[in-house]
């Protein structure tokens, strides 16, 4: 799935190379996203972190209220993965975050903004840079894994973190 293009759009590439594999399902969508450790008591979590190797973007996945496969739930779903992932990478950057990077990343950024633009009309006209433009033309979402120790931001505990690939 490119994460340039909302989750209602996702399409199962696999499928095209591997005739065996299932396409996904709504009720797949449903399931728990993750859940805790087995000494922990093995639950499904009810909020996800999600980080993107090198670099500063970490985005809160909560049960989305309503317009989930799930319905009314208190777990996070792979659904809300999705949902959330698309939703926080559409998010602009702050005009102070920008001014604090150097020229050569302002001008990358602003590289992959023009770009995506250009493939999606409905954003053509805005000038923000958004997260999404981190990560150039690397846009396929592959899934997740849990964060390690040294990965893990302030604050925040092992087993709520996860890394997105």
């Amino acid at each position: 799935w490119d994460v340039l293009y909302p989750p209602h759009k996702l399409r199962v590439p696999a499928a095209l190379y591997y005739p065996s594999t299932p396409i996904i399902s709504w009720t797949e969508f449903a399931l728990p996203a993750a859940q805790a450790a087995l000494p922990d008591g093995g639950h499904p979590l009810c909020l996800l972190v999600l980080i993107f190797p090198h670099l500063s973007i970490k985005l809160e996945i909560t049960p989305s209220a309503g317009g989930s496969p799930a319905g009314d739930r208190r777990y996070v779903s792979v659904w809300d993965v999705l949902l959330g992932l698309y939703n926080g990478l559409r998010t602009p950057i702050t005009p102070a975050a920008l001014a604090d990077m150097a020229s050569a990343d302002q001008r990358g950024l602003a590289r992959s903004a023009t770009r995506r633009m250009e493939l999606l009309p409905s954003d053509r006209g805005s000038s923000s840079i958004r997260k999404v433009d981190f990560l150039g033309r690397r846009r396929r979402f592959l899934g997740i894994r849990s964060a390690q120790p040294g990965e893990v931001p302030l604050g925040k505990g092992l087993g709520e973190v996860f890394v997105v690939d």
